[in-house]
């Protein structure tokens, strides 16, 4: 969003569909009796599927999400404490690789139940620091006017989008209105109504109205304008 603009929020707006899958697919997850999306796709249609998805799952959780978050710890942990190196090894891999165990240790000690006792005490942290960074950012260059400002005057295209336009001209290279609509809402319906990363966590409501309840409020915080 910072290089490419608004258009970006299309992905993000999709959000919305957390509601889809705590009305209509958890009671449909329930009534099959499973507790993650591959043992579903064993069930409706064979142990290769499930497999399959195992496999991809596993990969791309590796490349995108674990990796980027390691990353990012170990550097926040380098920067904060102010440590280059120790015992000759970069301060950053001790980090990395630190927070890697850390994470692996408790999540095999305390299944499920602590990764969403982890996941309940991080929310407020993600909160309350995405909103010091809009209100520090927005200080920085000045206020939102000043924001306005110079993204509307940053063109992204020859159709006379700029920044601030979520809705472009369906010519854009990047982000065609028609496309990025139907991209956002394929890829939205994927990842909010059957990725195991979401999905295992509404099945780990006590019941249907407890999981429901779990993907209102996620569905507000995710649309928070912050």
């Amino acid at each position: 969003g910072a290089s490419s603009g608004m258009a970006m929020a299309h992905w993000e707006i999709q959000g919305w569909m957390i509601l889809l899958l705590g009305w209509v697919f958890v009671p449909f997850y329930s009534r099959s009796m499973v507790l993650t999306m591959p043992e579903f796709l064993e069930r409706r249609y064979n142990k290769e599927s499930r497999t399959i998805l195992s496999v991809i799952s596993l990969v791309s959780y590796v490349l995108t999400k674990v990796a980027v978050t390691v990353y990012a710890g170990g550097l926040v942990f380098q920067q904060v404490f102010g440590i280059d190196e120790l015992w000759g090894i970069d301060f950053f891999w001790i980090s990395a690789i630190g927070l890697v165990l850390i994470t692996a240790l408790y999540t095999v000690l305390g299944g499920m139940k602590s990764v969403l006792y982890t996941s309940v005490l991080q929310t407020p942290i993600l909160l309350i620091g995405s909103l010091l960074i809009v209100v520090l950012g927005l200080r920085a260059v000045g206020g939102w006017d000043e924001v306005l400002a110079i993204c509307g005057a940053t063109s992204v295209n020859g159709y006379g989008d700029t920044m601030v336009n979520l809705i472009r001209n369906n010519n854009d290279p990047d982000f065609p209105w028609l496309g990025a609509l139907v991209g956002s809402a394929i890829i939205g319906f994927w990842y909010w109504c059957t990725d195991q990363y979401i999905v295992q966590r509404v099945l780990s409501g006590r019941n249907q109205k407890e999981s429901r309840r779990g993907a209102i409020f996620g569905a507000y915080l995710k649309l928070l304008p912050v």
